[in-house]
């Protein structure tokens, strides 16, 4: 469980189990990190893309960019009763940042994208809400992010799920 920086197109992921991608802003991966992602992800890793601050263009970007990855998948809402939910704690609800109230008063469940691969496990997820601030115990009123308590219980769930499946 040692956090490690990686460059996707140089460095060796075969003892990786679980990647982080987290952005604010346009990303273009080189065609070598492309194909390292494809096999990381066709051998059974996974890979949590959080868009940092919930912005617009790092949305664009990572669904672009993972179309190059995988062309024939496309990210799909996870279901309130799938296991991430419940993998560790339970959680039907969730509070938001203002910036994310402010757009949505009523939205107060969890917000998960994800891909399944050949066993029907996810091994892409995606927060298109910023989990790393709350994970780092930073406050962005403006960011459009889960409150840091809730962020702590979705990264805990999502980590737990990533190890057991």
């Amino acid at each position: 469980f040692r956090r490690k920086t990686v460059d996707l197109a140089s460095d060796d992921l075969k003892d990786a189990q679980f990647l982080y991608l987290s952005g604010c802003h346009d990303l273009a991966l080189a065609p070598a990190a492309v194909n390292a992602l494809r096999s990381f992800l066709s051998r059974g890793g996974t890979l949590l893309i959080d868009n940092c601050q919930g912005l617009k263009t790092f949305d664009i970007a990572a669904r672009r960019e993972l179309k190059k990855v995988l062309p024939q998948s496309e990210l799909k809402p996870i279901a309130p009763t799938h296991e991430i939910f419940s993998s560790y704690n339970k959680i039907s609800k969730v509070t938001y940042t203002p910036a994310v109230q402010r757009l949505n008063p009523k939205l107060n469940a969890p917000q998960l994208e994800g891909l399944n691969m050949d066993g029907g496990d996810l091994r892409v997820i995606y927060s298109p809400y910023g989990l790393g601030s709350g994970w780092q115990g930073d406050e962005h009123p403006q960011g459009r992010d889960y409150a840091a308590s809730d962020a702590l219980r979705l990264g805990v769930n999502i980590v737990t799920y990533a190890m057991t499946h």
